[in-house]
């Protein structure tokens, strides 16, 4: 499920960042520089789902990373929301989805059983 996800991550900034990169007519090179960013999480998103399509150790401890980075994200972007006199409700609901969502998926990777399969996988290839 996470694979897939991660492979939809990567159509969604492979548009994001054809469509930044292309853009024109600005005085300054924001959108050019944001569109190139984006390219590049796509293309770390889609080798990111494949790894984990295919069961790789690897793709598994790079999704826990990538996965509490997010998590530190949300937590960070809590506490300065409940400092900033701004706060609106999409602020709090992204905050919370973000939290949300990578916690749930780093549970999921940490999970015995998925880590079991993981590492089923690298022994069957040490054994061949």
């Amino acid at each position: 499920m996470l694979a897939v996800l991660f492979v939809a991550f990567a159509a969604v900034g492979l548009w994001c960042g054809v469509v930044g990169v292309l853009s024109t007519g600005y005085a300054y090179p924001r959108p050019q520089i944001d569109g190139l960013l984006f390219l590049v999480l796509a293309f770390m998103s889609a080798a990111l789902g494949m790894g984990l399509w295919t069961l790789e150790e690897d793709a598994r401890r790079a999704g826990i990373a990538f996965f509490a980075i997010l998590f530190t994200i949300g937590l960070t972007g809590a506490f300065t929301l409940a400092v900033d006199e701004a706060l609106t409700v999409g602020d709090v609901v992204s905050a919370s989805l973000l939290r949300g969502f990578s916690g749930s998926a780093l549970a999921y990777l940490m999970r015995p059983g998925v880590r079991q399969a993981f590492d089923q996988l690298v022994t069957i290839r040490l054994a061949d």
